[in-house]
């Protein structure tokens, strides 16, 4: 990416931040879902009409959506609006009330546990990537990724190596399933100087099924879930003493010890849970 197309793309970013606003959350506690038929809440059938307004989104399939690199090109210029205006949305809706504010601040209702190498089962794998995120270098962290447990729960990924749970947080969308969201790893150096400020984003996918968005903690009841699959995090605090490090308890004593030494080589003030 040339300079000069670069500049551009910030532009084009800046005015789209100022101008995309959709509406402003209502202050009304507690919040009317106002379920349809279908079991569908107002929030749901609002976003639904949102995405109709930019038209059925066809540009980019849902795995091109979780590439940085081609999500950023100019020419797909209308998907990345609708889904910076989906998750504006949602949080308008969620930040402007009161009731929803809270429970979605409150780390002991929603815990936050972003696993590392979700895609990738190898323990040495996720041990490599550990220093990543106990030491960001000065710059602005990027969102994450993390599973939402709800309430005491069971933590159920046994079938990864560590999890990091971030005890102060900003979730910025929440989802049933998968969200399909940006993959970090696909953000080049180009794309990570363009969002220094705020850190690299990850949005939903212009492709989510409107019924698995959750705005209320009435939706994660009624939906029955044990879980919400897909938490976006911001603005989380990485400091040892607000962090906690999930460690599968069927690793190899090897494994082990290599997760602690690091742990230790930073801080000792890490809370280590063997789940």
């Amino acid at each position: 990416m040339s300079l000069k197309n670069l500049r551009t793309l910030i532009r084009k970013i800046i005015f789209e931040s100022q101008n995309n606003r959709v509406r402003k959350g209502v202050a009304n506690s507690p919040v009317d879902l106002k379920l349809d038929d279908r079991g569908l809440s107002a929030d749901q059938r609002a976003l639904g009409g949102i995405k109709g307004k930019y038209g059925a989104e066809r540009i980019l399939t849902k795995e091109e959506q979780m590439d940085h690199a081609i999500t950023h090109m100019p020419e797909y210029k209308n998907s990345q609006n609708l889904r910076a205006v989906i998750k504006r949305w949602w949080n308008d809706r969620v930040y402007g009330n009161s009731e929803r504010a809270q429970y979605f601040s409150n780390p002991n209702k929603i815990k936050c546990i972003h696993w590392l190498g979700f895609y990738e089962e190898d323990p040495e794998v996720a041990i490599s990537k550990l220093e990543t995120y106990l030491s960001p270098a000065g710059k602005r962290v990027p969102e994450l990724s993390t599973i939402g447990y709800l309430n005491d729960r069971y933590i159920w990924r046994l079938d990864k190596s560590i999890g990091i749970e971030y005890k102060k947080r900003t979730i910025t969308f929440a989802y049933s399933w998968d969200a399909f969201t940006e993959f970090l790893s696909s953000a080049t150096p180009e794309i990570e100087q363009i969002h220094r400020g705020s850190g690299v984003h990850k949005r939903p996918n212009t492709l989510i099924n409107i019924d698995n968005v959750v705005f209320d903690e009435r939706d994660v009841e009624r939906m029955r879930l044990k879980r919400i699959n897909e938490c976006i995090i911001d603005n989380y605090d990485n400091s040892p003493e607000n962090v906690v490090i999930h460690v599968n308890p069927e690793l190899n004593d090897e494994h082990k010890k290599k997760i602690e030494n690091v742990l230790k080589s930073y801080s000792p003030n890490y809370i280590i849970r063997y789940n």
